[in-house]
């Protein structure tokens, strides 16, 4: 039996560690840790090749970890500054290392609904990552899922399908993670705040 074909968490995974800085053999090792029937490393060189193609330095900027000073690079408004570093602690505290990407989602999402906390606006931005990555994905879902959440007076629940953690989505935080092991995370999306994040 052969090695599976190249599927859109896998991809996610190669991206966001290519971007990172390990090499294709590196990639395919991390792989066979996280994925039951990882890509070949073959698959993952074809991969790195054709991202490397694709590489501008803006591309580059956005898939880097999170820095506060380059915010206007990235085309991140210095007014976001606030909010995004009380973000960037709670996904630390996440064992996440957050990218440009990530937080420039977050901001849009939380400008669009400044209620929302913090794992919500995470698995409303993880959402439109994958709009950005995917193109078959559905580029109305995130509008739907934020119209939707507006008209409510209530949080949201841990039921709610539009924020379900897909599995593109998994392998993307199963990437970024700082931890030696990745553990899924169990949206409560009922929590309150944390008071020293600025909430």
């Amino acid at each position: 039996m052969g090695r599976p074909k190249s599927s859109a968490s896998q991809e996610a995974f190669i991206y966001e560690k290519y971007f990172g800085g390990l090499g294709p053999k590196a990639i395919a090792n991390l792989l066979e840790q996280h994925f039951p029937e990882p890509l070949s490393l073959r698959t993952v060189e074809r991969k790195c090749a054709e991202f490397k193609k694709s590489r501008t330095p803006q591309n580059e900027l956005l898939s880097s970890p999170f820095r506060w000073e380059r915010m206007d690079e990235a085309g991140i408004p210095w007014e976001a500054g606030q909010y995004l570093m009380g973000l960037r602690a709670w996904f630390m505290a996440q064992e996440v290392t957050p990218t440009f990407r990530q937080m420039k989602w977050c901001w849009r999402v939380h400008s669009t609904n400044a209620k929302l906390a913090y794992e919500t606006v995470h698995a409303l931005a993880l959402q439109a990552e994958e709009i950005e990555f995917n193109p078959h994905k559905d580029p109305m879902a995130l509008t739907e899922a934020l119209t939707q959440l507006g008209e409510r007076k209530t949080e949201p629940s841990a039921d709610d399908k539009a924020l379900k953690l897909t599995t593109w989505g998994e392998a993307v935080i199963r990437a970024r993670s700082t931890g030696n092991k990745f553990r899924i995370w169990n949206y409560n999306l009922n929590l309150i705040p944390d008071s020293y994040l600025g909430e």
